[in-house]
């Protein structure tokens, strides 16, 4: 793809739309300001909030000045366990005051929790449950699952995408009667269909508001308890709401072979009987060191049990951001007789992307199994419907956007003992597979073009060269196995990374948006974010822009100075006129100075039109 720069330019741009999406949290002051929102989980200097959770209640005491943004960080980073029991909300003594010409929905004071019981930082979080108090005294309970929502939305309620494995399959509504004038009201639905449900419980009592809520789609669900009394400008007004507890019902798991928990950390067949995988058993002796991208593991299993590893940094490694270095050392264990080497299987595993979420939630992951008879068995988990095992010892998992996977690369540093290896790659039944094809000390791509979506079977064995009979028992030191997955940065139709757009652009969620942020001018100077993209040039700065800045004629030659990027590669293109498209080239591979370049090129007619070719 070639680009131009003339010395005559036709500027066509379009603006960029502020869009109504917040992606660091929720919308915690004035809608209109909404994208403003650096974050969300900080307290502002200008409230006085504190807060106490004890168990699944939470209790908020809170002065709020006039329309000013105000967030709340609880002693435990704001989580609560949502689901494990019923939410109990306790609003005492919130009170604050407005000016003149300032309404109720201008001074909202927001807080939120994470939901499935998931300790993770409320400012990554993409599952949440959030309340609002406004300052009319109106509270105001909904779920977000999509990060892109505007959890404001111009009602003041929130839209929300229901999607599996979040199968709810009726919502309920209980009052204790506490409360100081209290109406409340429900809303519920989707696809513009909504339901309302207003004083239809008596208090301290408990009734299903909703039923069937297992179906995917977009939900706006807000509860509002509403204060007797108005409030008018410059006036303030105390509002106990008491306490409102709301309870979303689960849908149980049916029976099969699904493993929604992580791992199958034993018996294959018992897989299904499993209540956690990253609790270390009490019959095993483990202990673990996590350095930069290494983990260390020593680890004695007692016949038959069950055994997983919790390193010291809650087994987080960033797989993404370096290559996995797997240095395994002193496995060993026995089984007595009539156990089979499938029945003791030791795994252990840790989350990808670099992200640092909790192992027992974890959805995309990479885990390592060793066997019994001396085999480690390295894969990939992207579906936490999968069942790791497969009757096979190794992984099936789902290739999927946006994970795209390039290649798939393997090392070994030769310091295995006894060591065969063996890897096998693909999908759909037709599996390749690598057995000692490398030299130790020696890297070779495996595979490549995993780019399409498909099920796939990726394992990493590596054999010792003894057996282990019933009642013996095996050391083995593997060494060192490295194996790195190359990404492929996901890109729009003209070939701009979505990453380059992250940079410049918020709120980039769907392929749709990288699409129209790709043909922004954002900054007004002539070019569109790809043309940007391909020139080098900052899309968010209009001095920062490929055109040429002067010509100035010396005797039979022309010296054509234009803004330009170190590194990139340019070319001088003449013609007579501007009507003819035979743009002939008079230099090329001209490399570009950091500001600007100049060239001197021979002018060989009377007259003629020069424009600077991006390479």
């Amino acid at each position: 793809m070639k680009m131009y720069s003339t010395l005559i330019i036709l500027c066509l741009f379009a603006l960029s739309h502020a869009g109504a999406a917040v992606t660091d949290g929720f919308d915690n002051g004035v809608v209109a300001d909404s994208d403003t929102l650096t974050g969300f989980w900080s307290l502002s200097t200008n409230i006085n909030a504190t807060a106490q959770e004890d168990a699944s209640t939470l209790t908020l005491t809170a002065a709020e000045a006039s329309s000013q943004r105000a967030t709340l960080l609880s002693a435990s980073d704001g989580v609560m366990n949502f689901w494990a029991d019923p939410v109990s909300l306790a609003v005492n003594e919130f009170s604050f005051s407005h000016t003149s010409g300032v309404t109720d929905s201008d001074t909202i004071f927001h807080f939120g929790f994470s939901d499935h019981g998931v300790a993770t930082s409320m400012r990554n979080m993409k599952d949440v449950f959030a309340v609002s108090l406004r300052r009319s005294g109106s509270l105001i309970v909904g779920w977000k699952t999509t990060v892109s929502v505007n959890p404001e939305d111009g009602n003041d309620v929130l839209d929300t995408t229901i999607a599996d494995p979040l199968l709810v399959d009726s919502i309920e509504l209980q009052l204790d009667g506490t409360g100081s004038q209290l109406a409340w009201s429900v809303v519920i639905g989707r696809g513009g269909v909504y339901e309302t449900y207003s004083n239809t419980l008596s208090v301290a009592d408990t009734a299903t508001l909703k039923t069937e809520w297992d179906a995917a789609g977009r939900y706006r669900v807000a509860l509002e308890g509403q204060s007797g009394g108005s409030v008018g400008a410059g006036e303030s007004v105390q509002v106990d709401i008491g306490a409102i507890v709301i309870s979303p019902v689960v849908a149980a798991s049916g029976p099969g072979t699904d493993i929604t928990d992580g791992f199958d950390n034993g018996v294959v067949e018992n897989s299904d009987t499993l209540s956690g995988f990253w609790g270390l058993s009490t019959n095993v002796n483990a202990t673990a060191e996590e350095v930069a991208s290494t983990l260390t593991l020593t680890a004695a299993e007692a016949s038959s049990q069950r055994a997983t590893l919790l390193s010291a940094s809650d087994g987080v490694m960033n797989l993404w951001a370096d290559p996995v270095s797997l240095a395994v050392n002193e496995f060993s264990f026995s089984h007595t007789p009539g156990v089979t080497d499938s029945d003791t299987i030791f795994h252990f595993g840790f989350t990808d992307h670099g992200v640092a979420t909790s192992m027992r939630n974890m959805k995309d992951a990479f885990a390592v199994s060793l066997r019994r008879s001396g085999s480690l068995i390295v894969g990939w988990k992207t579906s936490v419907s999968v069942n790791p095992e497969d009757g096979n010892d190794v992984l099936d998992t789902t290739i999927a956007d946006p994970l795209l996977v390039d290649s798939i690369e393997l090392q070994l540093d030769g310091t295995g003992s006894q060591l065969a290896w063996s890897v096998v790659i693909g999908r759909g039944g037709v599996y390749e597979t690598y057995s000692n094809t490398l030299s130790v000390a020696d890297t070779a791509t495996l595979k490549t073009e995993w780019d399409a979506a498909g099920r796939y079977r990726v394992a990493l064995e590596g054999q010792s060269g003894g057996s282990v009979g019933a009642g013996e028992s095996v050391q083995i030191d593997i060494g060192e196995v490295i194996i790195s997955m190359i990404v492929s940065d996901s890109q729009t139709t003209r070939g701009t990374p979505h990453s380059w757009l992250d940079t410049y652009y918020s709120g980039l969620v769907s392929d749709a948006d990288y699409e129209n942020a790709d043909l922004t001018d954002s900054d007004g100077d002539g070019l569109l974010a790809w043309e940007e993209y391909l020139a080098g040039t900052n899309p968010a700065d209009e001095t920062s822009v490929f055109a040429v800045s002067s010509t100035v004629p010396d005797g039979n030659s022309l010296i054509v100075t234009w803004y330009s990027v170190a590194g990139k590669k340019y070319s001088i293109l003449t013609n007579l006129d501007l009507v003819s498209p035979a743009w002939g080239v008079a230099e090329s591979n001209i490399v570009g100075q950091a500001g600007e370049t100049s060239y001197t090129t021979t002018v060989n007619n009377a007259s003629a039109f020069y424009r600077i070719g991006l390479e």
